[in-house]
């Protein structure tokens, strides 16, 4: 018997260049992603129809095996490519996420920028080679959350589906060339989190959650009957646990609550060029304000939606 070793795993991702169209082959050169934590990243979801027959006993017949689909949740920590201007290796699970890339400069610095799209929005295809069990996870769409705590890292939580395929056995590639570890502790982030951007408070810990909404495609012409997944809206929220503030000349949130004042959040991962990200968030509303105990000292957890009067201009992570 062949022993499946737990910690001998590897994911290969790229962007498809069609939408929707499962990329064929990978490179072990240039898509290796590097993952953290979950050894199970993939999971196949396969629908069982429940039939009762009608006959002259208790017996069952079988049931009847429906819709299947590879589900696909990997852990990342934030961090550049190591070259402002080139983007990052998590650039397949952010753009699954209804976001867009763009290249740029800024005062004399290259980047990659991504933002919402609400249309045109891409689809990736991930291959997980469990020790010698391959999944090929086709066309997935889906969403993700950073989270973090100061001193420690932020991680990526990608939360995606894509189509099925039948599960193969599959040698590793050999000469995998992984993406170079940068991740970072979380550490002199200047995180500003007040009305009209001027107010740093110390935040202890942020959960970024993207928040896309997806649905199934059932499709009678389709394989297994499913279509692939589609982005039908996003919902992206803040959590921030910081400090209380005393003085409410400073910082009184209550009123901001009160008057739904819009909150700019900004914060910048990094200091080395090509390991920066720079979170940009405008126009941010608070829906809920409560007090906690940290070791003594007073905190509030904040929740705020990302909100914006322009379309598509809930925020910006940018890579430089």
């Amino acid at each position: 018997m062949a022993v499946n070793l737990s910690r001998k795993i590897v994911v290969f991702s790229k962007s498809d260049s069609v939408p929707g169209t499962p990329e064929s082959t990978f490179s072990a050169s240039t898509d290796a992603m590097l993952l953290f934590n979950e050894v199970n990243p993939v999971q196949v979801d396969t629908k069982i129809v429940e039939l009762n027959p009608v006959r002259a006993s208790f017996t069952k017949n079988k049931q009847l095996v429906g819709r299947s689909l590879h589900m696909f949740k990997p852990v990342t920590v934030l961090m550049g490519s190591g070259t402002a201007g080139v983007k990052p290796s998590m650039s397949p699970f952010l753009k699954a996420c209804g976001l867009n890339e763009q290249s740029g400069a800024a005062a004399g610095s290259s980047y990659v920028a991504y933002t919402p799209i609400s249309s045109g929005l891409g689809t990736s295809t991930a291959w997980v080679y469990a020790h010698d069990i391959l999944h090929k996870v086709g066309s997935y769409v889906g969403t993700g959350v950073f989270d973090g705590k100061a001193g420690e890292g932020m991680l990526f939580n990608g939360d995606f589906k894509g189509l099925y395929s039948a599960v193969q056995t599959g040698t590793q590639p050999t000469s995998i060339t992984y993406p170079t570890d940068r991740k970072l502790q979380i550490e002199s982030e200047s995180f500003n989190m007040k009305a009209l951007g001027a107010g740093i408070v110390i935040a202890q810990s942020v959960r970024f959650d993207l928040g896309v909404q997806t649905t199934e495609r059932p499709d009678y012409s389709s394989a297994k009957g499913f279509k692939g997944c589609l982005v039908i809206d996003r919902k992206p929220t803040l959590n921030v646990v910081a400090e209380a503030e005393s003085n409410l000349a400073t910082n009184d949130w209550w009123a901001d609550i009160q008057a739904a004042t819009d909150i700019d959040v900004t914060w910048q991962h990094g200091s080395t060029p090509g390991n920066i990200v720079v979170f940009t968030i405008n126009d941010a509303q608070i829906t809920k304000n409560a007090y906690a105990d940290a070791g003594g000292i007073r905190t509030m957890g904040f929740d705020l939606m990302l909100q914006n009067t322009v379309d598509d201009a809930d925020y910006q992570i940018r890579f430089k």
